[in-house]
């Protein structure tokens, strides 16, 4: 998001045909890396939900960490 909102000019509307090199090659990072943090946040979710399995209620913690 941070490089995102770098790349985009301070104007209302931005319009892609006007972003220089830098800019763009900025929002491809930035795409680029959604996949991995999404993969990321799953993998958090995972660890947090095998920490509560012994002291929690299976079905209350994959309601809490699926919400």
């Amino acid at each position: 998001m941070v490089l995102v909102r770098l790349a985009l000019p301070e104007e209302a509307e931005p319009r892609i045909d006007r972003l220089d090199e830098y800019a763009t090659t900025l929002l491809s990072i930035g795409i680029a890396i959604v996949p991995f943090a999404g993969i990321t946040f799953l993998w958090f979710i995972g660890v947090v939900r095998d920490r509560f399995k012994e002291t929690e209620d299976q079905l209350f913690v994959s309601v809490v960490l699926g919400s």
